[in-house]
């Protein structure tokens, strides 16, 4: 059960209440739970509960990242933290014990093991005492929301009380170690570039940091997602508003949306996202869905991909993708939204030298 439908359904928040969080989610970016703690609907505590329960992953307590030893630390390098969100906590008998926001993750748990070489033991946590962990522990700087958030957090909590000694053999809901399984082409593919030490998005990034502008970066994208994805779009959100920036693979109506854009937060099919990173599936047969295809121009799809950018905490655009009336997407998921998290970073650098230029 998503996070969301267990805390409404155990009557621990109200459905006008995670409306309102789905709806800071999509603006703001981050998990749910980290803005259902800032709305002050939800504690961190009840929160880790809520995570395990949702996730049958077991989460990992504030106390795991206080005083984690360095030759835990070493297990993993920088790189491989920042790109899945993942800390090492615990080391012993060759078994590695990671925390992360997403321990459900294939790919990152196939990466996890080829590069520390351990079997990997998951654990859940919330979003902000992982960002915490990593700006603590590898250098990797939390944005100003998540330094605020976790000294809320932590106000009132003595910093001269030990860390206890952990036993995570003693805590609850201990998860069984993960094993090597079979892997689909995309999760092998990925795990043959972490041992060979290449990024598979290696190419695209250098030309993205030699961008000079926003619409260089949005066909980049588009052009790299061609062979997944037939019909492209690249919506810039402006005033909770979505509009047509980019398209490709499809002949979409210039005028498409032009009475005000897509709202953002009563669009129907954004709405598919309900509180996900992504979405990545059929095309639900609910007729409410039509008038967007309508505005577009194009016929509606069988399957489709939907994945929010966001930068510094606001969304700026939405990538759309589909492969018409019978086609499948075979989209690797976590690697779009890792071009797109990379696409927010140029277009940042872009901007941030627009401003210089400008001063």
């Amino acid at each position: 059960m998503r996070l969301g439908q267990l805390l409404v359904a155990d009557g621990i928040i109200g459905g006008d209440q995670l409306q309102e969080a789905l709806d800071a989610q999509l603006t703001c970016g981050g998990h749910l739970g980290t803005c259902l703690i800032e709305l002050g609907y939800l504690s961190e505590e009840r929160l880790g509960e809520e995570l395990a329960l949702a996730s049958g992953v077991p989460c990992a307590p504030a106390a795991a990242f206080r005083e984690i030893p360095r030759f835990v630390l070493d297990a993993l390098p920088q790189n491989v933290v920042q790109k899945h969100s993942a800390v090492p906590i615990g080391l012993e008998d060759n078994i590695l014990d990671v925390a992360m926001i997403d321990p459900k993750s294939r790919q990152a748990l196939e990466e996890l093991r080829s590069v520390s070489g351990c079997a990997i033991r998951s654990w859940i946590a919330p979003e902000v005492r992982i960002l915490q962990a990593m700006e603590r522990y590898y250098d990797v700087p939390r944005r100003v929301r998540y330094v605020t958030l976790s000294r809320m957090l932590d106000r009132g909590r003595p910093a001269s009380i030990p860390p206890p000694v952990l036993d995570f053999n003693s805590l609850a809901g201990r998860r069984a170690v993960e094993t090597r399984s079979s892997a689909g082409p995309a999760t092998m593919v990925l795990e043959a570039a972490a041992r060979a030490g290449v990024d598979p998005l290696a190419g695209i990034s250098d030309r993205l940091c030699e961008a000079t502008t926003d619409d260089q970066i949005a066909d980049l994208v588009l052009d790299a997602t061609s062979g997944e994805v037939r019909r492209r779009v690249l919506f810039r959100v402006r005033g909770g508003n979505a509009n047509v920036w980019r398209a490709a693979g499809a002949e979409i109506d210039p005028d498409a949306g032009a009475d005000g854009g897509f709202p953002i937060l009563s669009e129907p099919i954004f709405g598919l996202l309900n509180g996900d990173a992504y979405y990545a599936g059929p095309l639900p047969s609910d007729p409410i869905h039509l008038g967007f295809y309508r505005k577009l121009g194009i016929a509606t799809p069988k399957q489709i991909v939907l994945v929010p950018v966001h930068l510094d905490d606001q969304l700026i655009a939405m990538f759309y993708g589909d492969c018409g009336r019978t086609g499948t997407i075979g989209v690797d998921i976590e690697q779009l939204r890792r071009l797109l998290a990379k696409a927010a970073l140029a277009i940042n650098v872009v901007q941030t030298k627009q401003r210089i230029r400008a001063l």
